[in-house]
């Protein structure tokens, strides 16, 4: 139901009925999807059709504010095949993106490589790069490390390895705690108690090392 003109009141909750900026906002996520890789040729014709009708204020979803890069994240979270890749590698490769963007990024891999029954190389070796790069943020770091979790595969197993061996403590602690899942811990126990052994405890104890701890104790 939607109100009489003049009344200033609108009940209706149809798409017709939403503000212009959320249709553009709307068409432009699905118009990000249609374009991941190989999908980009099947529906070229309408994606083209689309940026023409939008205002130039409206236009560049892909190049826009952090918002749109998080949200457009949001889409190959949800959407994204092996072969679409490129653009999450693209994004987690990039070191000058707000925090929300990154943090997108970071939750799109993990969803992915939870999502496919193979990791994707490229999406590995992306983590990879940012776990050990010593101008990220610690956090984007241990949040890289955790995306690996449970994800099978021997240059996963690998990464998660040589966390495990870093001298920056709360990426060790991540890379331990990812040799605990899945029949990773019957193969590497030792190691990871070693690691415990050489950590402080009370106070001066590493965030997360408490999970290590429990995991052994299962």
């Amino acid at each position: 139901m939607s109100s009489s003109p003049g009344t200033g009141t609108a009940h209706s909750t149809t798409p017709s009925c939403r503000p212009r900026e959320d249709d553009y906002r709307f068409q432009q996520e699905a118009a990000w999807a249609l374009s991941i890789g190989e999908r980009f040729y099947d529906h070229r014709a309408l994606l083209e059709d689309l940026d023409a009708s939008w205002p130039d204020d409206e236009r560049g979803f892909e190049t826009g504010t952090g918002a749109g890069h998080a949200s457009a994240l949001d889409v190959l979270a949800l959407l994204a095949e092996p072969e679409d890749a490129m653009p999450l590698t693209v994004a987690l490769r990039r070191r000058d993106v707000e925090a929300l963007v990154r943090e997108r990024a970071l939750r799109a891999a993990q969803d992915c490589l939870d999502r496919w029954e193979e990791p994707e190389a490229r999406v590995v070796a992306a983590l990879e790069e940012l776990i050990f790069d010593p101008s990220a943020a610690m956090d984007d770091r241990t949040l890289a490390v955790i995306a690996l979790f449970d994800v099978p595969g021997p240059q996963v197993t690998a990464v998660l390895l040589r966390a495990a061996h870093s001298h920056v403590l709360p990426v060790q602690v991540e890379g331990a705690l990812g040799l605990t899942y899945g029949h990773l811990i019957d193969q590497h126990r030792d190691l990871v108690r070693g690691l415990v052994a050489s950590w402080p405890d009370g106070d001066d104890e590493p965030d997360r090392a408490w999970l290590v701890r429990q995991a052994l104790r299962d």
